[in-house]
């Protein structure tokens, strides 16, 4: 019963933050015995519960990390099929060369939730490959921008919201029906509402690119 009221409570009257702080200090400190039991279900745990987990493997030494590798695996995939993709012939590639700070770099510039997108997905697996594998000479002609995504789950809310998942079935109609929707179809978007969690997301990226122009 204390241990069901302590997480009602802590659930209740204590911010996330504060959990994720605790569980990374307790994982910092914690000497791995010779079976390690990982001390989350990776599959519920939620993303900071996982990248903490993570990071906390990764900085372990070299004998502890063997150890490890197969739950620090795990939790990769779990990652990627979450923020990037669930296409196992690029889950398999990718475990190889993403660690837990290139999953990292992907996460602080993601807005919303879903999937970042095939192209996305291509692009960052493909930079993470060159920057690991080859030589200084050719790195310095290796230039990705600077990108943030947006999870396909906006996609989805953008049509919710405005009513737009009754085109849905375009794709079964005959090429004149579509050709005479189309223009309803592309004023029905461009008056569209973006979700508060775009726009708010959208504005800092202006904020954080006008603030750079300007120095």
């Amino acid at each position: 019963m204390r241990d069901h009221l302590t997480d009602f409570y802590f659930a209740h009257n204590l911010p996330h933050t504060l959990f994720e702080d605790l569980l990374r200090q307790t994982l910092s400190q914690r000497v791995p015995p010779q079976d390690i039991v990982p001390s989350i279900h990776t599959e519920l745990a939620t993303l900071g519960m996982l990248f903490t987990q993570g990071e906390a493997y990764e900085a372990l030494e070299h004998e502890e990390r063997v150890r490890v590798e197969h739950h620090l695996e795990q939790i990769k995939v779990v990652l990627i099929k979450a923020m990037i993709s669930d296409h196992l012939e690029y889950i398999g590639i990718a475990k190889e060369w993403f660690d837990i700070a290139d999953l990292q770099a992907i996460r602080v510039r993601w807005i919303g939730s879903g999937k970042i997108g095939g192209k996305a997905a291509g692009v960052m697996l493909a930079e993470c490959v060159l920057r690991k594998s080859s030589d200084w000479d050719f790195l310095q002609h290796l230039c990705v921008p600077q990108s943030w995504f947006l999870g396909a789950d906006m996609f989805y809310q953008f049509a919710e919201l405005n009513g737009l998942h009754v085109h849905a079935d375009q794709k079964y109609k005959s090429e004149a029906e579509i050709r005479a929707d189309y223009p309803t179809i592309q004023d029905q978007f461009r008056e569209g509402r973006l979700p508060d969690e775009i726009v708010e997301g959208l504005r800092m990226i202006l904020e954080r690119v006008v603030g750079r122009l300007n120095r």
